[in-house]
């Protein structure tokens, strides 16, 4: 858990299953209570199958299911969040193309081995399965027909942000003059009131 408070995560997705859990000796209550209880309150249990994790019809549903709340928790709650499984290698792997691809969350969100190229990147030994995400992404095509590629969400957030920026900076100038003149005038005037007084 100290590891999790290090990285400043908030959110989980947990992706073992129950007898994963049981044989790790943690039921999924306590799991979830001691997420609570270390203040990441948005935590998730998903099972997906830990020794085949095939493109059946239930898998397919799982991780879409998975990378709808991996989208709310990551762009909805802008929380960082953990995806978990026994090793990382496969279940966390595959759920994170879904969702990049899903959601277009990355430049080559159209293409599944180039991302999983970049996920290799960071995490080397990375197995997500490819041809589940393509499966998930055939059969959802309508939903990511959808989506905005989220590059240029951000990309328009980030403009959104400068835009509102300049505009503070051009409103504070402007406060900024208008004392000025105010400041001066009063000094006109007061100079105007002490000439009169001299005469």
């Amino acid at each position: 858990m100290h590891q999790l408070k290090h990285f400043n995560i908030e959110g989980v997705l947990n992706f073992m299953e129950s007898w994963e859990l049981t044989h790790h000796q943690c039921e999924k209550a306590e799991m979830m209570r001691l997420l609570a209880q270390n203040h990441i309150g948005y935590s998730k249990q998903i099972s997906l199958p830990a020794l085949k994790l095939t493109a059946t019809e239930a898998n397919i549903n799982e991780v879409f299911t998975a990378a709808q709340y991996l989208n709310d928790l990551a762009n909805t709650k802008n929380l960082r969040v953990l995806l978990h499984s026994t090793s990382g290698v496969t279940r966390a792997s595959t759920v994170l193309l879904a969702y990049m691809a899903l959601f277009k969350a990355h430049e080559d969100w159209a293409d599944s081995a180039k991302m999983c190229q970049w996920l290799r990147t960071s995490v080397e030994l990375a197995q997500p399965n490819l041809h589940l995400v393509d499966r998930v992404v055939k059969a959802r095509r309508d939903f990511q027909d959808k989506q905005v590629p989220l590059v240029e969400l951000q990309k328009q957030k980030r403009l959104d942000q400068e835009r509102k920026a300049k505009e503070d900076e051009l409103r504070e100038i402007r406060e900024r003059l208008e004392k000025e003149e105010q400041e001066r005038l009063r000094l006109e005037r007061e100079a105007e009131i002490r000439e009169m007084q001299h005469r």
